[in-house]
């Protein structure tokens, strides 16, 4: 996947990383899949940023940051995590797919900070 070849390329230049700022997005798509499988926007937004912070924590200097860019618009939707695809009986829409991808960014950053806080 990019997410992974980004994570090499990244863990083979720098080596270490002081800062991950998760801002990649699409807004508001009609109804599409990622490559994966995902409806577009969570995948694009929300799982895209969780699966490189995965692979680049272990590369995370000590007084290193992950900042994850949400909006307001995690108002506009939920999180489903019985149906993040729209596929289960839950009507698409754009701009609701959009909020449940910023909640997920949010509720995401909260638990990596709770983690970490814990772990030390």
């Amino acid at each position: 996947s990019s997410v992974k070849a980004a994570s090499e390329e990244i863990a083979a230049t720098e080596g270490r990383v002081s800062l991950l700022l998760n801002n990649a997005g699409v807004m508001a798509t009609p109804q599409r899949e990622t490559k994966q499988g995902f409806e577009l926007q969570i995948g694009t937004n929300h799982l895209g940023h969780f699966a490189l912070t995965r692979l680049l924590l272990p590369l995370m200097e000590d007084d290193g940051r992950v900042v994850t860019v949400a909006s307001t618009a995690h108002t506009m939707g939920s999180v489903d995590v019985s149906d993040l695809n729209f596929s289960n009986g839950r009507k698409y829409s754009a701009w609701g797919a959009y909020g449940q991808s910023k909640a997920a960014n949010i509720l995401f950053a909260k638990g990596l900070a709770d983690n970490l806080r814990d772990a030390g």
